[in-house]
């Protein structure tokens, strides 16, 4: 009997000390979206009047030219940030769309490798596919291109010249496995498990500056999360990467 009050009386305790970390993790969350919702309009303001000066660059000398467009490129940047924080937090706390319905997913990763065939044609990397049909899970229409494009962003970022972008999807019991492999620069075992942590990036050398803000990721694997699926990665530095994400099916 003495035991079993000792161990309820420790449980009581633990999650009375929990209580203030929950409470700071709630405002910290409350604080992003508010902080979020209040920097749109500003940066709207700002980034409208940037796209007056770039409309009468005739009138600026060269230099100002390049000034406006740094200019403009920060504002994008900024922006990107503000909406990828926005969404991220409404992932950990559960407020993003909760209407599910059944999506084909091969029609999803259709249309984006239609979309990024000309980016990919720049660069001289091939994309291949190799889909099923008719394959649908219960999910938000915004949110898993989301991840999908994510995941195909990162691929192109860092896949040289020449290399290859293979995408596949099968079915494992009761739900779809995509891969999404590439024979790019890949990651050093070591940083494997920091793949996921927000504004994390690989530092490669001789990469130079591949742009973004670490966030993509991160995005991609809370979307999974928040359908009911998981995504992990496999990957040998300079051989090449291959994402899974595994989503149950509808």
């Amino acid at each position: 009997m003495g035991l079993g009050l000792t161990g309820l009386g420790s449980i009581w305790l633990t999650q009375q000390s929990l209580q203030p970390i929950q409470r700071n993790l709630q405002q910290l969350q409350q604080f992003t979206v508010d902080a979020s919702h209040e920097l749109r309009s500003p940066l709207t303001a700002v980034k409208i009047e940037v796209d007056g000066l770039r409309s009468d660059v005739a009138d600026l000398l060269p230099v100002d030219r390049h000034r406006i467009e740094v200019i403009s490129k920060g504002i994008e940047q900024i922006r990107y940030l503000v909406e990828d924080l926005l969404l991220l937090t409404r992932l950990d706390v559960n407020l993003g769309s909760q209407e599910r319905q059944p999506i084909a997913i091969d029609e999803i990763l259709e249309d984006l490798l239609e979309l990024l065939e000309s980016q990919a044609q720049k660069r001289q990397i091939t994309l291949n596919s190799k889909l099923l049909s008719h394959v649908c899970v219960n999910g938000d229409r915004t949110q898993l291109p989301r991840l999908f494009r994510n995941l195909l962003d990162n691929a192109l970022k860092y896949t040289p010249s020449g290399g290859t972008i293979t995408v596949t999807m099968d079915r494992v019991k009761g739900a779809v496995n995509v891969k999404i492999i590439d024979t790019g620069v890949g990651i050093a075992e070591a940083h494997l498990p920091l793949v996921f942590d927000r504004f994390w990036q690989a530092d490669i050398d001789g990469a130079g500056d591949r742009g973004g803000l670490g966030l993509g990721l991160a995005i991609a694997q809370s979307i999974a999360r928040s359908h009911q699926g998981e995504i992990r990665v496999d990957s040998q530095l300079n051989r090449g990467s291959c994402f899974h994400v595994k989503l149950p099916l509808a």
